[in-house]
């Protein structure tokens, strides 16, 4: 791109996720819709796990590690030290040979792998896990033109060449498999655990593929949900082929010393971030250190869009130091971060789509390499990722309002409701006693809630099917470095506050202090805190 006759710019597309999925419309009419396109033949249905833990992509050590919205710091740090483990684990002694190779095809091939990072050593999420570990959600393409997301049968193929960590996956191909899968999920959704789900879902799938990381056994029973969505009605038969030509890799690193665990460098290290990091490194070095230092053909009307449109995002322009000993002062390279903050954003940005058709989609994670130079026309023409408080006085009113909102969103039935209902008035009294003026963490939120689930569930056999599992009482302090202020590596989606009105219900006009909605693992849906209104949070 020409931008003053000598001054040049080359784009590149770094790493990516999914775009925002479509949650707007109600569940029965994506459910008909499910129904009808798999009945005609036109789609399967597949549904796989969704893993409580963090967004983490990965480019190589060219191309960098990332979060939702941040980059080059202990959460990219983490993700790389748990995917070189992974490669230990699978290769054994080759892992070393094996990662340089893997490094030189993603950067070869413009690349990006991304992955849920499920582990306890970075606060809280819908349940500690009992080990840290990587499933893959992604694989993407980014060198030619529009990013091109791998389906799920080359996605097993990619990962089970490279013996990397596979979610669990089902496919429903016909009517009468689709429609059992609604009446298991209909019959479980108020009360289902891993265990339970997973073998129902085998029970009535045309195809089921397990995970190479057992939920239960990695995670524990605790389920954060799962993802739903139609593809094409050809999947099926391109799985069956996958499954026979890649069958399920070995194990080389069993039994071999792997040298000390994540908990272990966090536990030695948690008196300062910056010592975990560097811990870490020195571990990973030298494949994957510089992945931590801190395309063309991208659309930049993506973000002449967006500022024209003044959509709620941020442009956040690092160095980027890979390039340090390229730079020159007619020579210099960044990273940026597109961080979406609002979910309007993406609605809003859909529209747009509508009437411009070569208009790039809008990306969770969405990370582009940046380097300005000067240049004669020769060189140019040869360029084609939650502070909470406790209730006061107001509080619980607002956070009854808001649980049973979300539970009508959720399509929670009325039985269940008073069920659940009982026991949140009663967590509302009792951290409110328990913490009295005191901040409760977001971070490490579980360490109040487990317990309190746990005394709950022994109560009453009635209490203790509520439950179902209170969680694995893992001590995440013990791991999570001492920190000012707390922690963010996704950068969370700022929620658009609703203008008060006269008609204004106590959902809507909640006190503007900071805060935090504590949703319980073992209502449906809810395995995750999550931030209410207004870029702040509300009180509890």
């Amino acid at each position: 791109m020409d931008i003053d006759g000598s001054m040049y710019a080359q784009v590149k597309i770094r790493a990516t996720f999914y775009p925002k999925f479509e949650n707007e419309r109600s569940d029965q009419e994506i459910r008909t819709r499910m129904i009808e396109m798999v009945s005609k033949g036109l789609a399967t249905l597949e549904v796989s796990l969704k893993h409580s833990g963090s967004l983490f992509m990965y480019a190589g050590s060219e191309g960098g590690a990332y979060a939702k919205n941040s980059f080059g710091n202990i959460y990219t740090a983490v993700g790389v030290f748990v995917l070189g483990r992974v490669f230990r684990e699978a290769w054994g002694s080759e892992a070393e040979r094996v990662q340089a190779e893997f490094n030189e095809f993603l950067e070869r091939n413009r690349m990006c792998i991304s992955m849920e990072l499920v582990t306890a050593v970075l606060g809280d999420h819908g349940q500690r896990p009992k080990e840290d570990f990587v499933v893959v959600t992604a694989v993407t393409e980014l060198g030619n033109g529009k990013p091109k997301f791998y389906s799920t049968p080359e996605i097993i193929a990619f990962y089970r060449n490279w013996r990397l960590p596979t979610n669990h996956v089902w496919l429903f191909s016909t009517r009468k498999a689709v429609t059992s899968f609604f009446a298991a999920f209909d019959a479980l959704s108020e009360e289902g655990t891993a265990t339970t789900v997973c073998r129902a879902f085998d029970e009535v799938a045309d195809i089921s593929i397990p995970g190479s990381k057992d939920h239960v056994k990695e995670q524990g029973e605790i389920l954060e949900g799962i993802v739903a969505r139609i593809v094409s009605h050809e999947s099926s038969k391109h799985m069956e082929k996958v499954l026979k030509d890649f069958p399920p890799p070995p194990m080389e690193g069993a039994g071999l010393d792997l040298g000390p665990s994540l908990r272990e460098i966090c536990i030695a290290n948690r008196s300062d971030e910056t010592q975990q990091i560097k811990a870490l490194l020195k571990v990973l070095a030298p494949l994957f250190a510089l992945t931590i230092q801190t395309g063309l053909g991208l659309e930049l009307e993506v973000i002449h869009l967006m500022r024209e449109k003044r959509l709620s995002a941020a442009f956040k322009c690092y160095p980027n130091y890979h390039k340090h000993d390229s730079m020159s002062s007619d020579n210099v390279f960044y990273k940026m971060i597109i961080h979406v903050r609002s979910d309007s954003a993406f609605q809003r940005y859909q529209k747009e789509m509508k009437s411009k058709p070569g208009l790039w989609p809008l990306y969770r994670g969405f990370f582009v390499d940046f380097n300005l130079f000067k240049a004669n026309k020769k060189r140019a023409a040869e360029i084609a990722k939650n502070k909470s408080t406790v209730v006061d006085n107001e509080g619980p009113a607002a956070y009854k309002a808001y649980y049973l909102r979300q539970m009508k969103i959720w399509g929670t039935s009325a039985g269940k409701q008073r069920e659940l209902s009982k026991m949140l008035d009663e967590w509302a009294v009792y951290i409110k006693r328990k913490c009295r003026k005191k901040q409760l963490s977001s971070s490490v939120y579980l360490s109040e809630a487990e317990p309190f689930l746990e005394q709950y569930a022994k109560c009453s056999p009635h209490n203790q099917a509520l439950i179902g599992s209170a969680g694995n009482l893992v001590m995440a302090e013990n791991f999570m470095a001492i920190v000012e202020g707390g922690r963010d590596e996704e950068g969370d989606l700022e929620e658009e506050s609703v203008p008060s009105s006269p008609s204004a219900s106590v959902a809507d006009t909640m006190p503007k202090a900071e805060g935090l909605i504590v949703f319980f693992p073992g209502l449906p849906g809810s395995a995750k805190r999550s931030p209410m209104s207004d870029g702040k949070n509300h009180i509890l």
